[in-house]
């Protein structure tokens, strides 16, 4: 307690207070002596009943408060803003420890598109002939082995067609 002072209250009733520092966030504040109070807010005090943690975000980098004990539960042990954050981190690959198995090393579509325009091919479903957004394209391995990835082995197909190829509707 730095220093009494006297205040005349809602009331009219003189009253006398105290300057005093938060436990919490060390914010001074004024508290009545009679009812002195250990917090500068009601969030404060919910935070320090809860012992939230103050941590960064691994994608944004924000301040987020999180209790010990879920920071403990985190398989990651990464701590994100919200689902959003963590979504983007793994759609990004930003955060490298916390992409499932199946991402893989980078592997995917867009490196078989390259190959296959490298090599001459056409964005052009081989099924039905859809052409009108080269996004709607997608390339298939015919082995069905991702590693392989020779021209003779890939083939371009419309999303509906590979779809359908996958379903067994259909053969090529």
């Amino acid at each position: 307690m730095e220093g009494t002072k006297t205040f005349i209250d809602k009331y009219g009733s003189r009253r006398q207070a105290v300057e005093v520092r938060c436990l919490r966030c060390e914010a001074p504040f004024v508290t009545r002596t009679d009812q002195v109070s250990k917090y500068c807010s009601a969030k404060c005090s919910h935070q320090a009943r809860k012992r939230q943690v103050e941590t960064a975000c691994a994608y944004c980098g924000a301040t987020v408060l999180r209790s010990p004990s879920k920071m403990k539960n985190s398989r990651s042990g990464f701590v994100f803003c919200d689902r959003a954050c963590k979504e983007r981190a793994q759609r990004e690959r930003t955060v490298k420890q916390i992409l499932p198995p199946h991402y893989g090393t980078g592997t995917g579509e867009f490196e078989y598109r390259s190959i296959f325009l490298k090599a001459g091919g056409v964005l052009k479903c081989v099924r039905c002939g859809y052409d009108e957004f080269s996004c709607g394209i997608e390339v298939h391995h015919k082995d069905k082995n991702r590693k392989n990835n020779s021209i003779q082995n890939l083939v371009s197909l419309c999303a509906n067609c590979h779809r359908g190829l996958h379903a067994g509707k259909w053969q090529l």
